[in-house]
């Protein structure tokens, strides 16, 4: 896991996401972002990146797949998520956490868990960003 400390934005107004390191100093993208757009909708880096190379932000929607189940793909189950950053909870509501954490369609937490999970089970999970939830809203439903 990489401990870079990066945000990105949704622009509303030109249909973009604005990253953080596009800037060359970090306050003169938090001037922006205050600016233009508000704090509410900032979301941070994970530090980890999909099996292609990709940075994973929160609100990036993440496909992988399950295979507890198997080696056949016709027995895999694939997930399809979108990564938060907040307050969860898992195993029935008996743990609680702060972190990254995977929420699906229905608004359940996904297994596992956390997402950093899936950095840890190399092999097991693969896993890749397919869109967020500003440009890519409907891979939830």
């Amino acid at each position: 896991m990489n401990n870079e400390i990066k945000f990105r934005v949704w622009d509303d107004d030109e249909k973009m996401m604005v990253y953080s390191d596009e800037y060359n100093l970090i306050h003169k993208f938090w001037e922006f972002v205050d600016r233009h757009i508000g704090m509410k909708e900032v979301q941070r880096f994970t530090g980890l990146k999909d099996k292609n190379g990709k940075e994973i932000y929160e609100g990036d929607i993440i496909r992988f797949f399950d295979e507890y189940l198997g080696d056949d793909p016709e027995e895999q189950t694939v997930n399809v998520c979108e990564v938060k950053f907040g307050e969860g909870f898992f195993d029935g509501g008996y743990y609680k956490y702060v972190g990254f954490y995977l929420v699906d369609s229905s608004g359940k937490v996904c297994e596992p868990h956390e997402i950093t999970c899936l950095a840890k089970r190399d092999g097991e999970f693969k896993f890749e960003v397919i869109g967020n939830i500003h440009e890519n809203p409907e891979l939830l439903k």
